[in-house]
Parts: structure tokens; sequence; C-alpha cells
């Protein structure tokens, strides 16, 4: 019931869009909006990495709704690949609201231990959750799209992890400088990372940082700009 009065109260072209739902006897049935390329973990399993400009691309419009549900003061806590739904190859939709809370809702709800192994925050382990807990699994979405894999099975060994260590790149995981700074300062413990309109000025989302000579794989280069643009106006509006 508390998915069902989140999402329905959702209006965001990034978002998989709520239609309505009904129960049985056992279940209970949410029907959503149809994204038929499936998710960015489908992606991902079959590519195995993606390229920078479409990581770039993705995860401006996850970025757009990241924002929208701060604003309207909601904690997604399960960001994931798998929950990051592709309408068309362009186009991204957040889905699956399930663990979802409103901020000073229901303090009880926020002591559960909640979200998917392999994005466990650090400071699930109080358990403790606000915005910046979405912007960490945010960063996390982004290192596996460029063939990484971080060891956050349990919310302990994120803890452990992020308190003696900073963040470490994997050897066969290429990033660019912009990459590497972004995901050093939002993977790391909630009082170091960064916040949402930090990450949209960060030089690996500016689109001042030479966007127009680099090549979206599979698409025209006047299409891809002209989405950009659009994609930054609506984040300076929201």
């Amino acid at each position: 019931l508390n998915e069902i009065k989140i999402h329905r109260s959702l209006n965001h072209d990034h978002i998989c869009k709520y239609e309505h739902c009904f129960e049985d006897q056992k279940n209970v049935y949410i029907l959503m909006e149809y994204c038929e390329n499936g998710t960015l973990a489908t992606m991902l399993k079959s590519r195995l990495k993606l390229e920078e400009i479409e990581i770039r691309f993705y995860m401006f419009q996850v970025l757009l709704v990241l924002k929208y549900l701060r604003r309207h003061k909601i904690v997604h806590r399960d960001l994931t690949l798998g929950n990051i739904f592709l309408k068309d190859y362009k186009t991204v939709k957040i889905g699956d609201f399930g663990f979802a809370f409103k901020e000073n809702d229901n303090e009880e709800k926020q002591g559960l231990i909640c979200g998917t192994p392999g994005y466990y925050t650090p400071e699930s382990n109080l358990p403790k959750y606000n915005y910046k807990t979405d912007i960490f699994d945010f960063g996390v979405c982004i290192y596996y799209l460029f063939g990484g894999k971080l060891q956050l099975q349990t919310s302990q060994q994120s803890y452990d992890f992020f308190t003696l260590h900073d963040f470490q790149v994997e050897r066969h995981v290429k990033l660019s400088e912009d990459a590497f700074d972004l995901l050093k300062n939002i993977l790391t413990l909630e009082n170091k990372r960064l916040d949402l309109d930090s990450i949209f000025e960060h030089p690996f989302f500016n689109k001042g940082k030479g966007l127009s000579k680099e090549t979206f794989p599979d698409y025209n280069d006047k299409d891809y700009m002209d989405q950009i643009d659009k994609l930054t106006q609506e984040f300076q509006k929201s």
C-alpha cells in the first residue's frame, strides 16, 4: 500500500507511469507503463560495459528523477540497474518503489535494513537513510555500467570498506579523469558525498566538457545534443 501511495503520486517523464492496481485472495498487482527494451541491467549483461557517453546520457536522466524525488522528499532506497527501465534505447524510466519512503512520514520504516546486495550504502549499517542514499546507489550504477563490480554484499561490508578505504578501481575498469573524480566523491561516506546540484555541475555531466566532439553509438549527433540541451533545461527548471 505504501508503494502504491507513493508511486501513483509521482508524475515525471523518467518515472514509469503508475496505471492502476488490483488484487485477488493472494496478491496485489500493480500495473505500470510498459518499457519494451528491458533494463540497464539486461543491457549491461549482454554488453559487459557501456561507453562513457552512453552512461552520461542515461544517468543524467536518472539525475533528473533524483532531483524530482528530492523536491517531494521521497527516497527510493533501491536504485539499481534492474530498476532503471528502457522505454526505448534513448529513454530511461525509474520503477519499483517498494522500498521508497517519504522523509519524516514513517520513522519506523527508516529503521529497517533494505536494498539490494551490491548496492548497500555505508549508512545502511546503522540503518539510516536519506536522499544521499539514492546518490550513493546512483554512483554504484555508474560504476557497474563502466564494467566494474563493488563487493557490497552486506551493509556491514559496505560500512567497513568505506570507513577504512577510499574508492578503489579494479584494474580492468577504464575511467576518464572526470568519471573517476565523480565516483570518488559519490562512493564515499555520507558526510563527504556530493549533493545533487554538485553532481549536475561536475565536469562528467557538464555539457561544456566537449560533448559535441563525441559520438553517441548508433545515434545521430545532432539529435543527441538536442536531447542533452532539453535535459539540461529540465534540470535547471526543477
